[in-house]
């Protein structure tokens, strides 16, 4: 969206260097056949954007009759085989025979891509980057520090980390030891030093206040001038000392048993669920489980129902919201991502609202970065969220 500052760095600097831009027609749904119009060579988006994508080509794949889907993941498997071998996204027959098709779903001229705001799913990303034989840039930063902080290398070949820090800026952790967070941290399998901590910057691109806002800013920033991120991260030391985010130290909350809750994390992973197009977790140090408000996509259901034997249209669909089976079978669906992501039991959700009105940045649910705005959506749906728990 224009209001992120990514956006807003990223044109700045290519309108600087004489790059042509093309503007989407303003409906994220919309995106892809936005871009087969507009034959972008670059692209930047957050997550959401991406895994769109990621659906339109994997709804395309199952669609295909049984040889030449196997044909198809024959190649998948092959270029992905090379990308963790040699770290190549082309290849000489396969991009002519497969993935030539598969580029021309965002124009087929696509040659770098860009993510940030929220980690993007390391299985999605390397399959996009053998998809368009295209190099995807994964990185880190925020409002306050004019974007970019972190990014991979071009020549990246492991997913799942925002690779170093960029030039200009300072970068550290800091220890959360009532969140378990330390720099002795070791991994408990490899027995590898895995320091983790809130991640601090300091630098020339950082901002210099918050507007009439002086409480914010000296909360911040600390006395030696670090601003205080409030995400958490991991270092890889056996990835080049590359950063990984694992978790929001502000949005974090505790249940009644006294264990700590990333709902964003979480939201991350259960947003590769067939059935859910928006997802906000919540919860409080008065309940023992999670319960979550949840936009479900249409398409799903209608084509739930229709192995139900139920005739649902997109024009009567609403009725069919309090199914109780339908909810039952979303709440596995969701178990079922979060155990094969090593949920722990207690971040696994036990209920959830089916809401009716999109998250939107018009309804005050969005912020303009695409993020949950999860106060407002609590105190949106607080008679819900107080009937998910008996209240």
């Amino acid at each position: 969206p224009l209001a992120h500052v990514m956006e807003r760095l990223i044109f700045c600097v290519g309108i600087t260097f004489g790059v042509a831009y093309g503007f989407y027609s303003g409906n994220a749904r919309n995106m892809v056949d936005d871009a087969k119009i507009l034959r972008p060579t670059c692209m930047c988006g957050v997550p959401k954007i991406y895994h769109r994508i990621y659906e339109a080509i994997n709804d395309n794949i199952e669609k295909l009759p049984y040889i030449k889907k196997k044909l198809v993941q024959k190649a998948i498997d092959t270029k992905l085989f090379n990308l963790k071998q040699r770290g190549t996204v082309t290849h000489a027959f396969w991009d002519k025979v497969v993935f030539g098709k598969m580029r021309d779903i965002l124009g087929g001229r696509i040659k770098f891509l860009l993510t940030g705001s929220a980690p993007l799913d390391p299985k999605m990303l390397d399959f996009l980057r053998i998809c368009f034989s295209a190099t995807i840039f994964e990185g880190y930063g925020q409002t306050e520090s004019m974007a970019g902080m972190i990014l991979t290398y071009a020549t990246e070949n492991t997913a799942g980390h925002l690779g170093g820090p960029g030039w200009a800026n300072e970068i550290k952790l800091l220890d959360h030891p009532d969140l378990g967070y330390t720099s002795k941290d070791v991994d408990p399998d490899t027995g590898i030093p895995t320091p983790r901590g809130e991640i601090l910057l300091r630098g020339p691109t950082l901002f210099k206040r918050y507007f009439c806002n002086p409480e914010a800013t000296k909360e911040a920033y600390d006395k030696d001038g670090w601003f205080h991120s409030g995400d958490v991260a991991q270092v890889l030391t056996n990835h080049g000392n590359a950063l990984k985010i694992i978790d929001r130290v502000k949005n974090m909350f505790k249940l009644s048993q006294g264990e700590y809750i990333a709902p964003e994390k979480l939201e991350n992973v259960l947003v590769a669920s067939k059935f859910v197009n928006q997802i906000c977790i919540l919860g409080n140090s008065l309940e023992s489980y999670l319960v979550a408000i949840l936009v479900p996509r249409h398409d799903t259901l209608i084509e739930y129902f229709k192995t139900k034997g139920k005739e649902v249209t997109k024009e009567n669909i609403l009725d069919y919201y309090d199914d109780p089976e339908l909810v039952k079978d979303i709440l596995k669906d969701l178990e079922t991502i979060g155990r094969a992501h090593d949920f722990k039991g207690f971040e696994i959700i036990k209920k959830l609202y089916m809401c009716k009105e999109p998250f939107s940045v018009d309804n005050d649910l969005l912020a303009p970065t695409l993020k949950n705005k999860r106060h407002n959506i609590q105190k949106r749906y607080k008679k819900e969220i107080d009937a998910l728990y008996g209240r």
